[in-house]
């Protein structure tokens, strides 16, 4: 049995130079001695092979033996037996169309929110939700899936977190495009940073890890976006852990400087707790934060404040370029922001004021281009706030705000004939009747809104702003045609197929007399958007794309494209109420804009309607100089409110003119154009207002015989042909004749 063994002995090359010979007469040549040798060799090794083979296989297969025989879990059977039961109630099957499965998701939802708020939290409630996920994967609805996820966690107290990342994981493998991965982003990653702002920091970079491994392939930019969210909770949470060291550490030495540095920093930089921060940073080892916080400590006067804003700034910038402090950066920006908004007002015009105007602009830039996940905002708190001391109040985050009550006439009227009496808004029969909803709105926001038509077959709609704009919502247009968004690819919603684009329904009519609801809930990330809305607990738009493939009426006008509104044609309608939810999506600052909402004032201006001091570098070469200003006329002709859209993308205004000088180059500029400007009034009152809602100061010379003060020529603009004939004029809203006119940097000082 010498084949057992593996030596390499002189005996073994011996042997096998010394075959038998009969063996290798069978032959048809006779093996060389070392390929006997490697023939014995690998006999040798079979059973060591047979030994490492098999011996996985066989563990194997004892695993899944013990596996099939391990019996299932009572509850696991009851927890499947509800499922197949609810799937079967419910009439779920591979049969159904997506817009059957997203009627009854949303059907079970509501079903779901209904059981838990009469208490009942059992396992059939439980089964329902995983069934509603999978039918949240199925249609895409990603806010669904969000709100399944925390109603999960919350009241079944969901402690493994591959639960979450396993729904989350399987709704991206679901998303087919770049655009499906970029528009779920937002939703999903708010799930990880909800972690984050209860300091649970490892769950959240496992739900930012799966993410990114979903995303990666499909949408790079959405795959290094959360990489780089990553690696701020991870900075996070090493700063948490200074922090709770760092006080421990108090106890026993109240003045180590490190000790009280560390403590500060995380007040100041991820819970927004500046005035309790700055006793801890004065005691610090960092001497510039030292100093800030110094200033701001004994600041009392206007004079002694903005000098302790500019120390903050200054730290602000030398921060600004190291990717390590991105946050502090970032926190201290929202911090000036707030100081320098309630200062401003208190400042006399001149250099100092301009100077805050201009970091102002310059802080809105760079928060609205800076990736900040996990911060303490103040933006989302649940206090309000005044914006820019204008009288701007902002809404509370997360919480619903009753609109309609809000509403002032007649300067919210601004088409149409409106009354507000016993809390009830109603408007008469007329063409395009429009109301203002005094509520500037930006990022993730839903609408509830309760009306009757009294008479009437035609449209009732709803405005629906958007970060570069605005779209419309019609509910019965086109005399009950359809109803759905109005505009998209230039087609509107009676031109759309329902099944291809989910932006409408048809027929739309709406019965009268009847109490309706319809409820609208918007999705926003850079460049795409997602809108659903439901009458009476029916889908009628479920649409998601790009925000460029949405365009404003040009027949509906607010005046201020920011604002929301409602709207109704040749119908007597009866808005009973209107109430607006900004949803608390922290992840809005590392994709777009931050989610919020302010009740305007009679002055419209606030944080949310800023504009640049300066235009696009790359509109540079096609803007006219005036005193240091920069103008641009738009090549082409459109309606006043595509005007203020394409104002609002390039981040500046429609032309106000304040003094006879610049009313005479914009005149000479013209060209013979005729060109809007931002002056308009509500059809039912005569005196102008300017960009911000105020009245306007300074009125040019009218062309012969205007203004005509028609109920629709409602905007100010100028005809600029020859000296006869050139001068202002009033137009209505919708006429595409009129170039846009937009300027950059606030309204100064009026030169009488």
């Amino acid at each position: 049995m010498t084949f057992f063994t593996s030596k390499n002995s002189e005996a073994e090359l011996q042997e096998s130079s010394h075959l038998n010979q009969e063996s290798a007469d069978d032959c048809f040549c006779k093996p060389s001695p070392k390929i006997c040798l490697l023939q014995r060799r690998f006999v040798k090794r079979i059973p060591r092979l047979l030994f490492y083979v098999c011996l996985p296989a066989f563990l194997l297969g004892l695993c899944e033996f013990a596996t099939a025989q391990k019996p299932e879990s009572p509850k696991a059977t009851q927890l499947r037996e509800l499922e197949k039961l609810i799937r079967e109630v419910y009439g779920i099957g591979d049969s159904k169309t997506r817009t059957e499965k997203k009627e009854m998701l949303d059907k079970m939802v509501k079903s779901i929110e209904s059981d838990l708020q009469n208490g009942k939290i059992d396992q059939q409630v439980f089964a329902a939700i995983k069934v509603a996920m999978v039918l949240a994967n199925e249609t895409s609805q990603v806010s669904s899936l969000r709100n399944l996820l925390q109603i999960a966690e919350t009241h079944f107290e969901i402690r493994e977190e591959g639960f979450i990342v396993n729904q989350i994981s399987e709704y991206l493998v679901s998303c087919k495009t770049k655009d499906d991965v970029g528009l779920a982003l937002p939703t999903l990653t708010a799930v990880a940073l909800e972690k984050a702002e209860i300091k649970q920091f490892s769950k959240a970079k496992e739900i930012l890890k799966a993410i990114a491994l979903q995303s990666k392939g499909k949408n790079e930019t959405a795959f290094k976006s959360t990489q780089s969210m990553i690696a701020r909770i991870e900075k996070q949470a090493k700063s948490h852990e200074l922090y709770v060291l760092a006080l421990s550490r108090l106890e026993k030495e109240p003045d180590n400087q490190k000790a009280n540095f560390s403590v500060g920093y995380w007040l100041a930089v991820y819970e927004s707790k500046w005035n309790e921060a700055n006793m801890y940073l004065v005691k610090g080892d960092q001497d510039k934060w030292k100093d800030a916080a110094y200033l701001s400590n004994s600041a009392s006067s206007v004079t002694e404040k903005l000098s302790a804003a500019d120390s903050w700034w200054n730290l602000c910038e030398s921060l600004s370029n190291k990717a390590a402090e991105a946050d502090a950066s970032a926190a201290i920006r929202i911090h000036l922001q707030d100081v320098y908004s309630a200062l401003q007002p208190q400042v006399t015009p001149g250099i100092t004021k301009d100077l805050i105007t201009s970091r102002l602009s310059k802080i809105k830039a760079a928060l609205e281009a800076e990736s900040v996940p996990g911060l303490s905002k103040d933006a989302n708190s649940k206090t309000s706030s005044v914006a820019e001391g204008s009288g701007a109040i902002m809404l509370p985050i997360g919480e619903w705000s009753d609109a309609l009550s809000m509403v002032r006439l007649p300067e919210d009227g601004v088409l149409g004939k409106w009354q507000y009496k016993d809390n009830v808004l109603s408007c008469k029969a007329s063409s395009d009747a429009c109301c203002r909803l005094p509520v500037v709105v930006r990022g993730n926001y839903e609408i509830t809104c309760t009306f009757v038509r009294r008479s009437g077959s035609d449209s009732i709609g709803f405005f629906v702003p958007l970060n570069n704009g605005f779209c419309n919502i019609l509910l019965s247009g086109w005399n009950g045609k359809a109803s759905g968004l109005q505009f998209i690819d230039g087609k509107n919603a009676s031109e759309l197929d329902p099944k291809k684009t989910g932006a409408s329904i048809r027929p739309g009519t709406i019965t009268n007399d009847v109490v309706n609801e319809v409820r609208i809930s918007v999705g926003q990330a850079p460049g795409y958007a997602s809108i659903s809305a439901s009458i009476n607990g029916k889908t009628s738009i479920a649409w998601q794309g790009e925000v460029s493939r949405l365009s404003p009426s040009p027949y509906m006008n607010l005046n201020c494209p920011e604002a929301l509104g409602v709207c109704a044609n040749m119908s007597i309608v009866d808005f009973k109420s209107f109430q607006v939810k900004v949803l608390p999506d922290q992840t809005a600052s590392a994709l777009g804009p931050f989610s919020r909402a302010y009740r305007m004032s009679s002055n419209w201006r606030n944080s949310l309607v800023q504009v640049n001091a300066n235009p696009p570098s790359d509109l540079m070469s096609k803007c006219r100089i005036w005193n240091n200003k920069a103008y641009y006329i738009s090549e082409n002709p459109m309606s006043f409110t595509q005007a203020q859209c394409l104002a609002k993308q390039l981040d500046g205004r429609l032309l106000t003119i304040s003094s006879d000088a610049e009313n005479e180059f914009i005149l000479n500029e013209g060209k013979g154009l005729w060109i809007w400007t931002s002056a308009s009034r509500c059809s039912s009152l005569k005196n102008w207002s300017d960009e911000r809602g105020q009245p306007l100061s300074y009125m040019g010379k009218f062309s012969q015989g205007q203004p005509s003060l028609r109920e629709k020529e409602t905007i100010l603009g100028l005809q600029t042909g020859s000296r006869a004939t050139r001068g202002w004029d009033d137009f209505n809203y919708n006429s595409l004749s009129l170039h846009a006119c937009i300027e950059w940097g606030e309204e100064k000082t009026v030169e009488k």
